[in-house]
């Protein structure tokens, strides 16, 4: 961390990864997926055990999304990979 008062270049304030990419699965991934499949395989029966469902989706999509966005690689260097999050970015900020 620079000292107080200095400015950091935007290229420099990058994050570089802690752990490699098959302990980051180990550590985060894996236990999510075991929480979720657990949670499908009890078949929910009412709005709880169905909202640990949904709960279990929504972690195990969004910790995908940030190991996804993690580094750029050959996809999100795609006019594709831009395209859509504009416009998922344009949808979740309209009323």
């Amino acid at each position: 961390m620079p000292p107080i008062g200095l400015q950091q270049d935007a290229a420099d304030a990058r994050a570089e990864p802690v752990i490699d990419l098959g302990e980051l699965m180990d550590i985060f991934m894996k236990p999510l997926y075991d929480d979720l499949k657990r949670a499908v395989d009890k078949s929910p029966r009412n709005r709880r055990q169905m909202a640990d469902v949904y709960r279990g989706a929504v972690k195990l999509a969004e910790a995908s999304n940030l190991l996804f966005s993690r580094s750029l690689n050959r996809y999100t260097e795609r006019a594709e990979w831009d395209r859509g999050r504009d416009r998922v970015q344009r949808r979740d900020s309209q009323p």
